[in-house]
């Protein structure tokens, strides 16, 4: 079977399939269109945000300078942060506050949703800054409200965990607070419909092509006379 079988066959049993073939590349192509449209329904396009962070920078007392390293505080802190106590802390310090209810409606939760411990800080990020003697936090929220009061419950808390230390200088050095839009990327229905149309095409192609070479026709001179069949003409 595979030894007759050349490019011409190949050629030929794409085009006799041109219909078939076309039809898959559209479909494919209307296809990759419909799915930008659905996936760019369902995405939030641009959202009102607003940023706020501070800063501090942390070191140990004089005294303490000489037996340990000035980064260990910055990291001591940073550590602190993430514990549960201190997301406990900062949860019962926002609520009291600013609210329950408003904290639900900034975070749009339902009313009989609950606000755990892990809630509000989950949304903060904090990290050691390369300097290594001090420490970032920051949240991006939909409620400039919202966002003061997390950012102010976090700067209660550093002066808590200061005062609670002993041993250690806090300094807030300030930070950030400002609006803007986030804009998420929607799928481009162009550029999907074309991927689609490529990817159809390929793959039928693909198929056809096994189609024709796992399914020969009896179309040449050889072929017939392969068989035995004296053949007095061809077209």
């Amino acid at each position: 079977m595979f030894e007759h079988f050349g490019f011409l066959d190949a050629i030929a049993g794409l085009w006799r399939q041109k219909i078939k073939i076309l039809v898959a590349t559209v479909l494919c192509a209307v296809l990759g269109v419909c799915f930008a449209s659905v996936m760019n329904y369902s995405l939030e396009v641009s959202e009102d945000k607003y940023l706020s962070s501070a800063t501090y920078f942390v070191e140990f007392q004089e005294e303490d300078k000489e037996n340990r390293e000035e980064k260990n505080a910055a990291t001591t802190l940073n550590t602190v942060l993430g514990a549960d106590f201190c997301m406990k802390f900062i949860t019962d310090d926002v609520i009291d506050n600013y609210g329950e209810e408003n904290i639900k409606k900034a975070l749009a939760m339902a009313d009989d949703e609950e606000i755990s411990y892990e809630t509000i800080p989950a949304l903060v990020k904090h990290s050691v800054l390369v300097d290594g003697n001090s420490v970032n936090i920051y949240l991006n929220a939909s409620s400039q409200e919202f966002a003061n009061a997390v950012i102010n419950a976090y700067d209660s808390y550093v002066s808590h965990f200061a005062t609670e230390m002993g041993n250690i200088r806090v300094v807030h050095l300030g930070g950030v607070q400002q609006g803007y839009v986030y804009e998420q990327e929607g799928y481009n229905k162009i550029k999907l419909g074309i991927i689609g149309a490529a990817g159809g095409f390929v793959l039928s192609c693909i198929i056809v092509f096994f189609w024709v070479l796992f399914c020969p026709v009896i179309n040449r001179k050889s072929d017939f006379e392969e068989y035995g069949l004296r053949v007095f003409g061809k077209m």
